[in-house]
């Protein structure tokens, strides 16, 4: 009701702006406010969304209520098959008018440094602190490492989304009931998280919905060996055994497992490393990302606004 009430008072006001500004196209980066995409219709202007979300796991009429505004968009962009996928679940027909565009990550300002590599085994979480991204299950597979005797700690760094600190209040929970208090920090939101990755051996990405999963690249950019959920995102950026190793979604033993192989094997830890990050830089590098957004946008043109524009 209150996102209605926002509509009544806001949508005018875009009318205006875009009848005073006459863009050849708008650009709307996410389909959590749809209102972009009304307007711009409502004014006769192709407009682009960009899909950054994938949800397929609510209830049908709510998934159906959240991507309605996407059949009135000219086309649209998603950011890997997992998304599209769950697009076209809901609405099928917008597979005519979609193109999947998988995310640019930026490289490093740097080169990669070496891991500590020593004693304790430093394990990182880089992650929004929500009960989907699943930083309860790295927790939980510290503390299987620690009762077998390995002596690793963990770094989880992440903040909450307004509404969820109840988890980071479970997670600290958690934690304490397993005697981790010495072995596992939070450090909050970390920017950039080249400097988590650092300071990093193995980074864990145990996220149970993952449409992308941009700190898994980031994690690969650093060339670090990645432990990720055999789920959404991973699924495309991880290939398991050659650049990362994927396991079972909110499997704690299976994760634990995962980091131990790393461990007992040095050669196959910074193969691991180097093909993560030859694979990030070839698949998610920004020169072919904003080619391949700058194609989508000239083909929402009409004709005679792409041969203006020289597209």
């Amino acid at each position: 009701m209150r996102l209605c009430a926002q509509l009544v008072c806001d949508l005018p006001q875009m009318i205006r702006l875009i009848r005073r500004e006459r863009p050849n196209i708008i650009y709307v980066n996410t389909t959590a406010i749809p209102w972009w995409i009304l307007a711009a219709r409502m004014t006769r202007t192709p407009v682009v969304c960009h899909v950054h979300e994938a949800e397929s796991h609510d209830n049908r009429r709510v998934l159906w209520a959240l991507n309605a505004p996407l059949l009135f968009a000219t086309r649209l962009i998603l950011i890997s098959k997992t998304s599209a996928e769950a697009t076209f679940n809901i609405f099928p027909r917008l597979s005519r008018t979609s193109a999947i565009v998988m995310n640019g990550v930026p490289d490093r300002e740097n080169p990669p440094v070496s891991p500590p590599d020593g004693v304790p085994t430093r394990l990182s979480v880089v992650s929004r602190l929500s009960p989907r991204k699943g930083v309860h299950t790295a927790i939980a597979a510290v503390a299987i490492l620690r009762q077998h005797g390995h002596d690793v700690q963990l770094e989880i760094a992440g903040s909450t989304f307004s509404g969820y600190e109840w988890y980071e209040a479970q997670l600290r929970s958690q934690v304490a009931e397993l005697g981790l208090e010495e072995f596992v920090s939070f450090s909050g939101y970390v920017s950039p998280s080249t400097m988590v990755f650092d300071r990093s051996d193995i980074v864990i990405a145990p996220s149970e919905r993952e449409p992308f999963g941009n700190a898994v690249v980031e994690a690969q950019l650093a060339e670090r060996p990645v432990v990720a959920a055999a789920a959404g995102g991973h699924l495309e950026s991880i290939t398991d055994g050659w650049n990362g190793l994927l396991v079972g979604v909110e499997r704690p033993a299976e994760f634990a497992d995962a980091v131990l192989r790393l461990l007992a094997d040095r050669t196959l830890r910074e193969t691991i490393a180097v093909h993560a990050r030859q694979s990030a830089l070839e698949r998610f590098g920004l020169t072919r990302y904003r080619k391949e957004i700058v194609d989508v946008l000239s083909r929402a043109l009409p004709e005679s606004k792409r041969a203006a524009s020289g597209g």
